[in-house]
């Protein structure tokens, strides 16, 4: 007994070893790449496509703004306007850029190099979380390859090397993520369930400053946390009070959350960007809202189901509006997908809803891979279709993770979650640059699952292989 703990205890410090390594090698290749940006900008080296801070306008428009913003408040904190600091009505993400930019701006300007540690720091708290995950749904083996895959994936690593709210976005919702999937996985004392709601309370917040428009999602997959826990409980006939506590506090802090917080972060309509340049306009179509589409109106002596439709066809407005607000505030895109659809009611949702599936998982199409982008050219097009035939290859191992593991509650909630969010994207994002952004945090999900089924396949292969082998020798005896 003695020799079978202490041989446990080699192979785990070994196995923190290796990840350790491999952790080591993600954070090089991270501070590499954006090293390698800089000189590029600075030089003015070929692709030209980032300038003399190591932007580029083609992967990150928005970081121009976010770059003007953190200066303004680097020379609020320089002058000892902290107060001013903290009122300013910028975004979150805005203010901790500031704060790198304050530290190392004296070394290396206001580049790209100056907020390498914060971006450094969401890169490799995202291949941490994801391991996690990994950990939690799949085997170890599983874990390492999704963090292996995100930890190279090419337009993720270059977004990360911007000024942009994604990266904090993608760790904060993967760590209410891996709250919830622990939810299914593991027995919590009191104290692990208070830790965790308020671990995955304050990652709440920050999602609600950095893109509140997620909100409705996030209250969706938590709730389905909380559903597929009490299914637990039910296999397993006892009371898991930690947990339960948890998904309990943490249901109430999102009930809070948008309350005491309120509307920290300005919209993106509100920062002005200026260095937008002209593209070519999309074609005509009406600019009005969608308005409420017209029925009877509901009285005392209204049925249920006129009331649940609608509550239906409100809560597809209010969709159909925010639909419209992406639609007005990139009108002049050049990669927008049915622009001029309006969703005002169920049944337009309905008629809608496998276009927008088609869209959330399989766009950019194969025609839009080798045409020339308004923003990012060719070589961003081509790589982008790259991407998306790796991601077609995920999806569909995606698939067999999920029949492999679909006894296991947690191989459910992650699927449930990237399956909303994904369609949910698809049913809002009209442009092809906000959907490619927006999906990663979902997308990363699906390559937790992709993993697991890549792995199923090949102990197939192998033993289908091994048996064929055994065949040829019995035959050859």
């Amino acid at each position: 007994m003695p020799q079978q703990n202490w041989r446990k205890r080699f192979a785990g410090r070994a196995e923190r070893t290796r990840s350790a390594y491999l952790l080591a090698a993600a954070a090089i290749l991270h501070l590499s790449v954006t090293v390698l940006i800089n000189l590029t900008g600075r030089f003015d080296l070929p692709p030209h496509i980032f300038d003399r801070n190591g932007i580029s306008r083609a992967l990150a428009l928005d970081s121009f703004t976010y770059r003007r913003k953190s200066i303004e408040l680097v020379s609020a904190l320089a002058g000892g306007n902290l107060q001013d600091w903290l009122s300013a009505p910028f975004p979150l993400h805005v203010k901790l850029y500031s704060l790198s930019f304050a530290l190392l701006s004296p070394v290396f300007g206001f580049s790209m190099l100056s907020v390498e540690p914060l971006n450094l720091f969401y890169y490799v708290s995202i291949i941490v979380l994801v391991y996690k995950t990994g950990l939690e749904v799949m085997e170890r083996r599983a874990a390492i390859v999704a963090a292996l895959v995100v930890a190279c994936w090419p337009s993720l690593l270059l977004h990360t090397t911007q000024l942009l709210r994604d990266p904090l976005l993608i760790a904060a919702t993967l760590l209410i993520v891996l709250v919830g999937t622990r939810w299914l996985t593991r027995r919590h004392t009191l104290g692990q369930g208070l830790l965790s709601a308020l671990a995955a309370g304050a990652a709440s917040a920050v999602v609600w400053v950095t893109r509140y428009n997620m909100w409705e999602i996030l209250i969706l997959f938590t709730l389905t946390g909380a559903v597929l826990l009490i299914a637990r409980q039910l296999r397993e006939r006892g009371w898991l009070t930690g947990n339960l506590l948890s998904a309990a506090l943490l249901l109430l802090m999102l009930g809070g959350i948008p309350t005491v917080v309120g509307t920290f972060m300005l919209p993106d309509a509100h920062l002005n960007i200026p260095e937008a340049v002209e593209l070519p306009p999309t074609p005509p179509c009406p600019d009005e809202m969608p308005g409420a589409a017209s029925a009877p109106p509901l009285t005392a002596q209204s049925g249920l189901w006129a009331r649940l439709m609608a509550r239906a066809d409100a809560a597809v407005l209010q969709l159909g509006q925010l639909r419209w607000r992406y639609t007005m505030f990139y009108a002049d895109a050049g990669s927008n997908m049915d622009a001029c659809v309006r969703l005002s009611s169920l049944r337009d949702l309905l008629n809608y809803l496998p276009r927008a599936v088609a869209h959330g998982f399989l766009a950019p199409y194969p025609s839009m891979w080798i045409t020339s982008g308004s923003m990012v050219g060719r070589s961003g097009r081509i790589l982008s279709g790259v991407e998306m035939v790796g991601m077609y290859v995920v999806e569909a191992l995606a698939v067999v993770g999920l029949w492999s593991g679909r006894r296991r509650l947690p191989v459910w909630f992650i699927a449930v979650v990237a399956l909303t969010g994904i369609i949910a994207l698809g049913l809002v994002a009209v442009n092809m640059g906000v959907l490619f952004r927006l999906r990663y945090v979902f997308a990363i999900l699906l390559v937790i699952l992709g993993s697991g089924g890549a792995l199923e396949v090949l102990s197939w292969w192998d033993a289908k292989r091994r048996e064929r082998a055994k065949a040829s020798a019995q035959a050859s005896a």
